[in-house]
């Protein structure tokens, strides 16, 4: 009963989550003057000092935590790479086709490298709700009219772009998942709220480098709303829910919830950047929550006592027990 309560409330913040990352082509769309690197580099490094700084004690901490410090940086370098090339894939194809292609591809890359690290073969029941969901994204891809401001040449780039963020997100959730869930060298797993702090603060000062390497280190006054809405919202408090879903399932369920991140950011990119797909891109929609809607149907196995510990000896699988 609580575990199914606790998996709830994993699952609205996952949700959620992914409903204001949708946002954030479209707001990154308001700046095209600015260098996409610059804007990915500006939120990360503003979002990261503000929730490094605010728990700064924990996250100082956080490192003396034993296992914990490999991890940290494995996110860091994940949410570094991610977020530029996430800017560089919406500049290139769009807010909408940049997002769907970022946050699509995760959850196939997240449950390769569960598979590849732990050992761990996903479901029959996560693969069907994955094929489902990203074939929607796949429709919505295929149906776009324009490709973006830079036209059909930025296309491939700007899908290559996106690809490899899906392949950086994948790796910075499973970072995280790592360090929340309980494991021999740490039995009650890390908080998750430390967790987003240590590896958003340890990811701020090397961003903020590169944001002065851009040499835009001082933005338009304009632009300055929507880059604080993008380092706060979005970066510290979406990534703060996304740490609490992960801490309830697997970072590939998780990543997996997040392609609803398409849906909202295409809703958007239609309504405020009035880009524009043709009639059978639609029924990409439906797929998307229909594949949702399964995994959140799918049957869930009770775990024997120690079981989390299987795939891994000395480290928590990500499919460990709920704190």
């Amino acid at each position: 009963m609580i575990a199914n309560q606790q998996g709830r409330w994993g699952s609205s913040a996952v949700i959620t989550t992914a409903t204001l990352w949708g946002t954030t082509g479209v707001a990154s769309a308001l700046i095209p003057q600015e260098n996409p690197v610059a804007v990915g580099a500006a939120s990360v490094g503003v979002g990261g000092l503000i929730l490094g700084l605010i728990s700064l004690k924990a996250v100082l901490k956080s490192f003396k935590t034993p296992g914990a410090t490999r991890y940290i940086l494995m996110g860091a370098l994940g949410l570094m790479l991610y977020m530029p090339l996430f800017y560089v894939s919406v500049s290139l194809t769009g807010a909408a086709l940049g997002t769907i292609i970022s946050i699509g591809s995760g959850p196939l890359f997240a449950g390769m490298l569960e598979w590849l690290v732990d050992g761990k073969r996903v479901t029959r029941m996560w693969t069907a709700a994955m094929l489902v969901t990203v074939s929607g994204a796949g429709l919505l891809l295929a149906a776009r009219e324009d490709h973006g401001p830079g036209g059909a040449a930025d296309l491939l780039p700007g899908i290559a772009a996106g690809l490899v963020a899906g392949v950086t997100y994948a790796l910075y959730a499973f970072a995280i998942g790592r360090l929340i869930q309980p494991c021999p060298s740490r039995p009650d797993g890390m908080a998750h709220r430390i967790v987003v702090a240590a590896i958003q603060g340890t990811a701020a000062l090397p961003m903020l480098g590169l944001l002065a390497l851009t040499r835009e280190s001082t933005f338009t006054a304009p632009v300055w709303p929507t880059l604080l809405y993008l380092s706060v919202i979005p970066t510290a408090l979406g990534h703060t829910l996304f740490a609490f879903g992960l801490g309830r399932m697997k970072a590939s369920t998780a990543t997996l919830y997040t392609v609803l991140e398409p849906v909202v950011a295409t809703v958007l990119a239609v309504l405020i950047l009035r880009e524009t797909f043709r009639p059978e891109g639609w029924i990409g929609f439906p797929l998307v929550i229909a594949g949702l809607i399964l995994l959140n149907l799918r049957p869930k196995r009770r775990l024997s006592a120690g079981a989390v510990h299987e795939a891994v000896p000395d480290e928590p699988a990500t499919a460990g027990s709920v704190r």
